[in-house]
């Protein structure tokens, strides 16, 4: 009877000690996940923050074309000559087309409105924006950098735009 107790006992040590084994094994394995999702939401938490900051600087480029866009009808009324009337209120209607497009988020008939435009009036930065724009949603990010940078060339001034070119410039 001593000798079996003795081998009972050995045996329960045994498992004590495995159970031990695997605890510690546990323990360290959920150490490890805990680490992986803090890291995980720390990044995420960086990616969110680069987000909302892309967002705030396309808000803001958004709204400086509008203004811009403003300026260029507001230019358009009072430069063109009478005969060159309709022809600015051709732009002024396409370029209202194409606004009114990105804003709902179709991007495809905006795109064609602002073509139509710089065709017309090859030297109309705010259509070069919003063509940047709208290949930026539809997720076209060489062209939209292309179309940006040419609205730069003809708006050199323009700061938002600047920006906006340096923070996709990074996300290729």
């Amino acid at each position: 009877m001593g000798d079996a107790h003795e081998l009972l006992e050995q045996d329960l040590d045994k498992m004590e000690t495995e159970l031990k084994a695997e605890s510690k094994r546990l323990k360290e394995l959920f150490e490890i996940k805990e680490k992986q999702i803090q890291n995980l939401t720390e990044q995420m938490t960086v990616r969110e923050g680069a987000l909302n900051a892309e967002r705030e600087q396309t808000q803001a480029m958004t709204a400086y074309v509008r203004m811009k866009t403003e300026e260029f009808k507001r230019h358009l009324k009072r430069n063109i000559q009478a005969e060159d009337i309709k022809e600015s209120e051709k732009l002024t209607g396409l370029f209202d087309e194409a606004i009114s497009f990105y804003n709902s988020g179709n991007y495809t008939f905006a795109l064609d409105k602002l073509n139509k435009i710089v065709q017309i009036q090859p030297r109309f930065g705010g259509a070069f924006q919003y063509l940047a724009l709208c290949q930026w949603g539809m997720g076209n990010k060489k062209e939209a950098r292309k179309m940006a940078l040419r609205a730069l060339e003809l708006e050199p001034q323009n700061e938002q735009l600047k920006e906006w070119i340096e923070s996709i410039q990074s996300q290729q």
